[in-house]
């Protein structure tokens, strides 16, 4: 975060975007900037929503709400979501299936939290995501529909 945030501030998508509302020396909140358009606001989210996408924030809806991840790739590296989760849960269920020693590495090297959270959450969102790019629309669960983990 240290690095990629500074990078993506300077972007002049990122700017143009996002601004800073509040923050603090362990987070930093952002809202979108406000657009007055005259289209109708489907066609003004899909734009703010593939410009994050291009700046590499991705969000996707856990049972706790909304979960954002930042990257900082080149453009040429990046993948559609759809792609990049089907070929982490095919590397995952290949690595568990054919040599499983090799997945204990995996979580022992530092990387348990993100492999617990990629498998806690991705087969759900990627069924919206197949369904959202088979209906051309997005298709998601609603919000108020999700029990909070007490």
């Amino acid at each position: 975060m240290k690095e990629t945030l500074p990078f993506l501030e300077r972007s002049f998508r990122f700017r143009r975007c996002l601004r800073e509302t509040s923050g603090g020396p362990r987070h930093r909140v952002f809202k979108s900037r406000v657009v007055v358009t005259n289209k109708p606001p489907t066609p003004a989210i899909a734009e703010l929503s593939e410009n994050l996408r291009h700046l590499g924030l991705f969000a996707i809806l856990t049972e706790k709400g909304y979960r954002y991840y930042l990257g900082h790739f080149a453009p040429r590296l990046l993948f559609p979501q759809l792609c990049s989760v089907y070929a982490a849960m095919f590397y995952l269920g290949s690595v568990t299936r054919y040599k499983p020693h090799h997945f204990d590495s995996i979580v022992s090297r530092g990387y348990e939290w993100l492999v617990a959270d990629f498998l806690d959450s991705q087969p759900s969102q990627f069924l919206y995501l197949l369904a959202s790019t088979i209906a051309g629309v997005e298709v998601k669960k609603p919000y108020a529909t999700i029990q909070s983990i007490v």
